[in-house]
């Protein structure tokens, strides 16, 4: 782990479980509930696989989410 940030995105929503955002937050953020805070671990096949998209080929992916609004 870098721990280098390649996104900061605050305040956008997304359907979950409809494939809108990559495969580990449809998981990780099940359950979850307004003001609720997550940290989520997204390993490569859950994120975006091989591709670099800033991180690194393969990475693993760190995220804290917070909910807004369901």
């Amino acid at each position: 782990m870098n721990g280098k940030v390649i996104d900061s995105s605050s305040n956008f929503g997304f359907r979950l479980g409809k494939g809108e955002v990559i495969q580990g937050w449809d998981i990780g953020m099940e359950g979850m509930r307004q003001g609720g805070i997550r940290r989520l671990i997204v390993p490569m096949q859950a994120g975006y696989g091989n591709r670099d998209i800033g991180a690194g080929r393969g990475a693993d992916l760190y995220f804290e989410i917070s909910v807004l609004s369901c």
